[in-house]
């Protein structure tokens, strides 16, 4: 086939050939890209995460903020069904990229790095009606990723490169497939170009569009759909697993016989066994479909709306980079009317399940794979316990902190004063684990347990702090049962720990964007007292003062100011906090309250919040109060998906409820805020580098005028 062609004008659609089925939607007036730009903008800081089902739910409302020109274009295009695939040059909207491409779907977090892209992409795409994911492709996403990746450079997947992906219909396998695919092209400076054909573009000889009416076929799920591409567990792919042994027959053409859709997949369907007639059809197709394929180079900000009731699609073969400049597509699915496939979708979400959930069950067989899945909880828990008293018991320090003294077992046990059998059988553990190495002379720490040191505090805050808080749940259920217990100076210590890498880099970030610098900052509930002598330190001239009611974490910390060396600045008072404030002669000019309003809320209720606040803001108009919490994202599938939400928020989201604590999302406490007749002047979120899920929100505040 012909090298595709290259623009010479806005106007020349770069297809070779150029069919009647594909188009370009002409370009936006320079006013409408504004209008465009504009609602991307309005509609991203609303919703912070285009993979939530509260945005997709609110899409296709939020679609009609479209330029009319756009809108009116697709209407007609869902009305006639023409073109059957179309682009929008929308890189005037979305910009160019700047983020490196992925190496794997997996590193792509939610919220992404490219939110306002994915925003766009859904918005338009919610113009011919819902976005859906599936529950077995890329771990229930509703934005897919489409990139190289290695190891599958050679497979028949949407992440291969090498090898050209063939042509097909987009999960051709399932009854309920995506009526539209939408592509929205990041990058492509290779010119990587999509292979598209239509249904209305064949020319099949009478008798074989005959037969390819018939059910006389099987279609197989494809590589995408099975765990060998997914991080779920292997349970999840049974459904996939049952179709590809029983693949229900097919026929290959289906609606109206003037107008008819096709749905096919080469690589994974053949004819039923033994049908000669059905396939030299399928043969005859194929050839068909070949001579007739298309080119579509897809260029950054291009955005494909492909028919997949009439359009095939696949990607030519391409030499992958692996430099960040690879090619990089986001796609969705999208069905015109989610009620017709009602039974397919998990409840309350929009994955579809790749079997109908009325499908009789057959009787669980138990398999070694499945009890292996199904004991990693345990030997989470026993790794969990273990590398908390690793760290707190002092064995890591004693290793890390006397490289010039080796320690056998032995001398190790002497020097902690522990019994040597039970260390040892500590010691083997984490060992198998990965963590220490020369058990049998000396002992030596393995890089991963450097690496791991790093983040000890989640240990001391989710082990140490509330491991009993775990194992106490049962007796927590009970009506009128008390809370479960914590070790608070353990989720105290853990929490200022955490607070290093998490939230006192955003106050320093809400600091930054105040006109003056603070001359005094108090913190109500002032924990280690490390958020302020880290503002200090920062800041030389201001003062501070921490006010904490409990005694024991007064002493803590007084000590760690002292060993800060800043008592001539930062002062620790025992005290209730508002009633301190009050009899202040001097307001502060910055408030802080780190993640102290969901334990009042959980404890006092919302008036006392409120109460709390108001009274707290007894200053002046340039008085400033900055507010650490938790953006309570549970119900969230696209937020609980990401590994650092699986690994720690999950877990940490549990034990709130069991303490006293009341967790609330960010639009609660928004309107909270306004209620006290507070504005917000800045909002920030944690590190993307640390903590990309944007579950951790500061809030800066100031009294409205």
């Amino acid at each position: 086939m012909d090298n595709t062609l290259e623009k010479t004008s806005m106007n020349l659609i770069e297809i070779t050939p150029r069919p009647n089925s594909i188009s370009y939607v002409p370009d936006l007036e320079d006013s409408e890209v504004e209008q465009t730009v504009a609602l991307i903008e309005k509609v991203a800081k609303k919703y912070p995460n285009a993979q939530s089902l509260e945005f997709l739910k609110a899409a296709p409302l939020l679609a009609q903020e479209l330029p009319h020109s756009l809108r009116n274009y697709i209407h007609e295009v869902r009305l006639k069904e023409k073109p059957a695939a179309f682009v929008i040059r929308a890189l005037k909207v979305i910009g160019k990229t700047s983020v490196p491409t992925p190496r794997d779907w997996k590193d792509v977090t939610h919220p992404s790095s490219t939110h306002k892209a994915e925003i766009f992409l859904a918005l338009v795409a919610s113009l011919l009606g819902d976005v859906f994911g599936w529950t077995t492709q890329q771990d229930g996403r509703f934005v897919h990723d489409v990139l190289p990746m290695k190891g599958l450079e050679n497979e028949q997947v949407g992440w291969s490169s090498l090898t050209q992906l063939s042509w097909h219909t987009e999960d051709a396998f399932h009854e309920e497939r995506a009526d539209y695919l939408a592509l929205l092209c990041l990058r492509n400076v290779d010119k990587v170009a999509t292979m598209l054909c239509s249904v209305t573009d064949l020319d099949l000889p009478p008798e074989i569009e005959t037969i390819l009416w018939q059910e006389r076929f099987v279609i197989r799920p494809d590589q995408s759909h099975t765990a060998k591409h997914n991080s779920l567990g292997a349970g999840a792919f049974k459904k996939i697993e049952e179709m590809s042994r029983n693949p229900k027959p097919v026929s290959l053409l289906f609606g109206n016989p003037k107008k008819p859709y096709l749905r096919i997949d080469p690589d994974y369907m053949e004819a039923m066994p033994g049908d000669e007639e059905a396939a030299h059809a399928l043969a005859t197709v194929i050839e068909n479909i070949n001579s007739h394929i298309a080119d579509l180079v897809l260029h950054e900000g291009d955005l494909c709306i492909i028919d997949n009731l009439q359009v095939v699609h696949g990607r030519r073969s391409f030499v992958p980079r692996f430099d960040g400049q690879d090619r990089w597509l986001k796609r969705v699915n999208v069905k015109r009317d989610l009620r017709q496939s009602a039974e397919s979708f998990d409840e309350g979400l929009r994955l579809m399940q790749t079997l109908p959930q009325k499908l009789e069950k057959k009787k669980a067989v138990a398999r070694e794979i499945d009890l292996i899945e199904a004991v990693q909880p345990i030997r989470g828990l026993a790794l969990a316990a273990c590398l908390q008293h690793f760290f707190f018991c002092g064995i890591f320090d004693l290793l890390a902190n006397s490289p010039e003294k080796k320690f056998d077992l032995d001398e190790l046990a002497s020097e902690l004063g522990f019994e040597r059998d039970r260390l040892e059988g500590l010691l083997r553990f984490l060992r198998n684990e990965g963590f220490i190495e020369g058990l049998e002379a000396k002992i030596r720490l393995t890089p991963k347990a450097h690496k791991w040191s790093m983040f000890r505090s989640w240990y001391e805050m989710m082990v140490g702090g509330y491991a009993q808080t775990f194992l106490s749940i049962d007796d927590a259920l009970p009506k009128g049962s008390p809370p479960a217990p914590r070790n608070a100076e353990l989720v105290g210590i853990g929490s200022c720990g955490i607070s290093m890498h998490d939230s006192i880099p955003i106050v320093m970030r809400l600091l930054a964007t105040l006109k003056k610098k603070p001359e005094l900052v108090i913190d109500l509930g002032c924990g280690s007292g490390s958020y302020l002598t880290e503002i200090c330190k920062k800041y030389p001239d201001t003062k501070a003062i921490g006010i904490e009611p409990d005694l024991g974490g007064c002493i803590a910390a007084e000590k760690h100011v002292s060993e800060s060396g800043m008592t001539e600045k930062i002062r620790i008072v025992q005290a209730d906090a508002i009633e301190y404030i009050k009899k202040m002669e001097t307001p502060p000019d910055v408030i802080l309250l780190c993640f102290v309003i969901h334990e009042v809320l959980g404890q006092s209720g919302e008036e006392r919040v409120m109460e709390m606040l108001q009274s707290a803001m007894n200053g002046g108009p340039d008085q400033r109060l900055i507010i650490i919490d938790i953006d309570y994202r549970i119900d969230e599938p696209s937020t609980m998906n990401h590994k650092l939400a699986e690994g720690y928020y999950n877990a940490y989201f549990l034990v709130h409820p069991f303490t006293s604590q009341k967790l609330e999302s960010e639009t609660y406490w928004d309107r909270l805020f306004e209620k006290c007749g507070f504005e917000i002047e800045a909002k920030r979120t944690t590190d993307q580098s640390i903590d990309s899920t944007n579950i951790e929100i500061g809030w800066l505040l100031k009294r409205k005028a």
